[in-house]
């Protein structure tokens, strides 16, 4: 793939595998989410890693466990005290409401995770995180 206009164009796995590898070093374990910056981990990134895990080989599957451990560090860590969404993780220190989009872009993930690892935990999220946007917005 080249140039600028590629419309139409299937992604080839070599493309998939080089994106997934990029993902998963910028992973930040300790925090969650991906980069050293300041950051809401975002789930468009937690989405792609259980997607693209059935063609890889075997020794790269435990990243999963990375989409994993960012998703409950949403969870635990990125909530007010009245267990609202918080927008973004800065200094230990988690703040600003989150927008929509965060929480869509994170019952999706939610979901994603659910399928790829039958853990009813993150469906049950899914749910509380959509009957907290329902009220929310």
């Amino acid at each position: 793939m080249t140039g600028a206009d590629n419309s139409g164009e299937l992604l080839d796995e070599e493309v998939l595998r080089q994106a997934f590898r990029a993902l998963s070093d910028a992973f930040d374990g300790e925090r969650g989410g991906f980069g050293t910056a300041p950051k809401f981990p975002t789930p468009h990134n937690l989405l792609f890693l259980p997607e693209r895990r059935p063609f890889l080989p075997d020794p790269v599957r435990w990243k999963l466990f990375e989409a994993r451990v960012a998703a409950d560090f949403v969870l635990t860590s990125m909530r007010d005290r009245d267990g609202k969404l918080l927008h973004r993780y800065c200094d230990g220190e988690a703040a600003i409401p989150a927008y929509d989009e965060d929480y869509a872009f994170l019952i999706w993930a939610l979901i994603e995770l659910y399928e790829a690892t039958f853990d009813s935990g993150y469906l049950k999220s899914a749910f509380a995180m959509m009957d907290e946007f329902i009220k929310r917005y």
